[in-house]
């Protein structure tokens, strides 16, 4: 079989201070788990290998995707990127936490030229 990969769902919720991805990982080797940040986006990655089975066995129904699977979360500029925390539940359910930067809120000076 080639070699293939897919995008998997995931969603996104939104608070005044951070952004929370959840992503399915069902399935996936959790030592091949990848995340990365490029270009404003989260790039996460991982391999979904087929099952080992006993030597005579020949698939017959292939439902189940195997391979790589692949997500890009597009993030806001508005982003604390160093604070950015990820980890995955007993589920296999990955949370990512991702911070908003926070302006302080004010007046904004005015310079009146003469």
């Amino acid at each position: 079989m080639s070699h293939k990969t897919i995008a998997i769902p995931y969603d996104v919720y939104e608070s005044q201070t951070h952004l929370l991805c959840f992503i399915p990982m069902g399935g996936v080797d959790k030592t091949s788990i990848s995340i990365k940040l490029r270009d404003y986006a989260l790039h996460i990655s991982a391999t979904r290998n087929s099952p080992d089975t006993d030597d005579g066995f020949v698939c017959i129904q292939h439902e189940c995707y195997r391979w790589e699977i692949v997500c890009v979360v597009d993030l806001p500029t508005h982003i604390d990127y160093d604070g950015i925390v990820s980890t995955l539940s007993r589920e296999n359910i990955l949370s990512i936490l991702i911070p908003k930067k926070t302006h302080p809120l004010g007046d904004v000076p005015l310079t009146i030229e003469s």
